[in-house]
């Protein structure tokens, strides 16, 4: 009798080891801690940022030659960066290297000095490049060279990823407030079905954001994919569903800190991507004191 109360409790005690074990693995399947290295930051009078980008995935699925797009007029520029994404079969593939053309000069060959690269179907990378001495005012430029090969995606041949962003940091001389520019950089591949966490600050902070904006891969309309803060939905609604062209997302989000209790919390930026892959690469703080 003795041996059998003995057991008992070995028997439970082991299957509650178990329990929690699948709990534990439960939980860390649907959350999912991240970093992503900060690529530019720079606190000062006037600070403010100007973000755009468009994909290079036709509707057909095939990457275009060339992409144009339009940056505006501005004075007092601190940075210029490009960044730009997408997926090659061989390791040998020149995706390093993508070629842009300002208003009045000829093509210019720009080299990625930051590189990130994730192994899939093939190799799915991102690059960030300054490309401060190519701005040349207001007017029209072209993207072109930018890498990214064909696979069968759901019995079609399409590109996964293949877009670029621009990013402008500036100083408004209207504006007299302690700003903070925080560029994130890095490629997240997200699977599906999971919550990913990034602290980005701590609670009693001083800084407040007032802008943000993400960029990234492989988003497609219909699968309810959102960014939070704090665990809100930022907009309300989804979120990657290729607002800026095929398989590729450019959002901006105006930020009321007191809405998500920013200061009593701190920020915490996740990605829910739910029923599809994403690859975020890229997200753009704009702080005020």
């Amino acid at each position: 009798m003795k041996m059998s109360i003995i057991n008992f409790i070995q028997n439970i005690s082991f299957r509650n080891i178990i329990l929690c074990i699948i709990i534990l693995g439960f939980f860390q399947a649907l959350y999912c801690g991240l970093q992503m290295d900060t690529y530019y930051e720079k606190e000062d009078l006037g600070l403010s940022v100007w973000v755009d980008g468009k994909s290079m995935i036709s509707g057909s699925g095939q990457v275009l030659s060339q992409s144009k797009f339009h940056i505006g007029s501005f004075d007092n520029i601190d940075k210029v960066i490009l960044v730009w994404s997408g997926e090659v079969k061989k390791k040998s593939d020149d995706f390093k290297n993508i070629t842009i053309q300002s208003p009045g000069n000829g093509p210019k060959k720009i080299e990625a000095d930051k590189v990130y690269k994730s192994a899939s179907s093939g190799i799915l990378y991102s690059c960030f490049a300054d490309i401060t001495s190519v701005y040349n005012g207001k007017g029209k430029y072209i993207i072109k060279d930018l890498r990214s090969d064909v696979f069968e995606k759901k019995g079609a041949e399409f590109c996964s990823v293949g877009g670029y962003a621009v990013i402008v940091v500036y100083r408004n001389p209207e504006d007299t407030n302690k700003k903070r520019i925080q560029i994130k950089s890095e490629f997240l591949m997200l699977r599906p079905g999971e919550i990913y966490d990034i602290k980005i600050l701590e609670k009693g902070t001083s800084f407040v954001p007032v802008r943000l904006t993400i960029i990234g891969g492989h988003g497609l309309k219909g699968n309810a994919s959102t960014n939070l803060i704090n665990g809100q939905s930022i907009s309300g609604k989804e979120d990657w569903d290729g607002s800026s062209g095929v398989y590729w997302d450019v959002d901006s989000f105006a930020i009321d800190h007191k809405l998500f209790g920013i200061e009593e919390h701190g920020l915490i930026l996740s990605f829910d991507s739910l029923l599809q892959w994403i690859y975020p690469t890229t997200v753009v703080f704009e702080f005020e004191e």
